[in-house]
């Protein structure tokens, strides 16, 4: 276990361990905590065989239950509830408040311990403008070249070339990936859900926006060549309070697979979720 110390030497458990013989919340009739398989009772036929179908399993959401594990819980409640922000309050972040959330982003792992991140802080207004200026160019660009599918979409989600988001947060986070080393680019966006998270946690909105040109960026601010811009990221307080059922995920068994693509885990392995 990780201890920390709170200013007047309180410790504190970073990495509180996870129950050893209960899990909360869910039931694992079948099997036991080491995967071993628990004896059940089973009918037979006449010659011996064994017949009759398994009960299925009962799994109840959310799967992280466990009590006394806050931990667990706060980070999905994290993960469940934050939702992109595209407007923001024109209140400032304090420096502390932004460089926590960067903090937060340098911990990410990365493929060879490369940590190819680099992060640019823009919080000059004429700078956001011109940002704002070159990103609605491309904008243009690419939703006039979007497939008909994309489009709907754009305007059923109220989403225009046109990104205030750009001036009205009080602050942009520039992510870029040094492109000479291996990984750099699923390390540079695991650094950004890093950040996501952080911020939610801090209360703070944000967004991923990936413009599908960044090069105005290098220019911009000046990001040397072998650094690729990956996404700008908005970060603010909220004007706006998206609920977790705007654009809402997909079911955890439309999405899991078992051994195999199109082997539906939760059929397989007869699981039902409550």
């Amino acid at each position: 276990m990780v201890q920390a110390r709170r200013a007047g030497g309180q410790q504190i458990r970073l990495h509180p361990q996870p129950p050893k013989k209960k899990v909360h919340g869910h039931r694992i009739p079948m099997h036991d905590l080491c995967g071993r398989r628990q004896q059940g009772k089973r009918s037979f036929d006449k010659t011996g065989k064994r017949c009759g179908s398994r009960k299925q399993n009962t799994l109840a959401l959310p799967l992280l239950t466990a009590k006394g594990d806050k931990t667990q819980l706060d980070l999905l409640d994290l993960m469940r509830n934050r939702r992109s922000i595209r407007k923001y309050k024109k209140q400032p972040i304090p420096t502390r408040e932004i460089l926590q959330v960067l903090e937060a982003g340098r911990f990410a792992p990365s493929g060879a311990n490369q940590q190819p991140w680099t992060y640019i802080l823009v919080t000059d207004s004429e700078l956001k403008q011109e940002i704002r200026k070159e990103a609605e160019a491309v904008e243009v660009s690419f939703h006039c070249k979007a497939p008909k599918s994309l489009k709907n979409w754009f305007k059923k989600q109220g989403i225009t070339p046109q990104k205030s988001f750009l001036t009205e947060a009080p602050a942009l986070i520039v992510v870029a990936g040094c492109t000479k080393v291996p990984y750099w680019l699923e390390s540079t966006w695991i650094s950004i859900a890093y950040i996501l998270l952080q911020a939610e946690s801090q209360g703070f909105g944000t967004l991923t926006y990936t413009p599908s040109n960044t090069s105005f960026l290098n220019k911009l601010l000046k990001i040397p060549k072998d650094h690729q811009p990956v996404a700008i990221i908005p970060i603010g307080y909220p004007a706006e309070k998206p609920s977790p059922e705007t654009r809402p995920r997909k079911p955890l068994e439309t999405v899991v697979h078992k051994n195999k693509y199109g082997s539906n885990f939760f059929k397989v392995a007869k699981i039902r979720l409550a």
